[in-house]
């Protein structure tokens, strides 16, 4: 093997990359429209999905970081959920709703109670019609008070789901029930990213 073959240096990797700084191709004008797209969004009547659709290997991951770095400078809450490494026994909602509390609990203890004890309302309906008997509050009017303190204080969250193509078929649904189930949650924004025809 000769000196240059043997190089480190001249190995490929598919790391996403993290900072502008290493977009080589040139992607950041491409996201800094959808970062504008994204602020342009009327989110105070209820939550907006978007999506982000490639073969693998395009960059949806990288083009994903460069719009999170930009979002952030602009005082938006950003969390990752990341669905396939999860513990089998573990449900992807319990993980969303755990990861939304952690990141909002840091900035509003009253909307991260409320949260929880929507998390925890959503859990029991699996129990039947007894096990929410012990609430005094439903569960619409508790998505309410959520929406209602989160347009109050301008805490907007945009939660990126990447890599939904490494489910399952069953978790991929899970995934687009939890989007469904939180559309009347105001300030939230779904970004999904995923290859469109593994998905389908």
């Amino acid at each position: 093997m000769d000196k240059e073959n043997n190089d480190e240096d001249s190995m490929l990797t598919d790391r996403p990359i993290r900072k502008r700084n290493e977009d080589k191709l040139n992607r950041s004008p491409f996201a800094n429209n959808f970062i504008k797209r994204i602020m342009a969004l009327e989110t105070s009547n209820g939550a907006c999905s978007l999506a982000i659709t490639a073969p693998w290997g395009n960059g949806k991951t990288s083009f994903l970081n460069l719009v999170k770095d930009g979002l952030k400078k602009n005082d938006y809450r950003i969390i990752d959920v990341i669905p396939w490494n999860l513990n089998p026994e573990k449900s992807i909602t319990a993980h969303f709703f755990e990861e939304i509390i952690k990141e909002i609990g840091g900035v509003d203890h009253q909307i991260a109670g409320f949260l929880k004890k929507y998390s925890d309302m959503l859990g029991s309906v699996d129990g039947g019609w007894f096990s929410n008997l012990s609430y005094k509050i439903s569960l619409p009017a508790l998505a309410q008070s959520i929406s209602e303190s989160m347009r109050k204080k301008g805490i907007k969250v945009v939660i990126v789901f990447d890599d939904i193509d490494r489910l399952g078929a069953d978790e991929i649904e899970e995934v687009f029930r939890i989007i469904r189930g939180s559309a009347n949650f105001t300030n939230f924004i779904f970004l999904s990213a995923f290859d469109k025809r593994y998905v389908q």
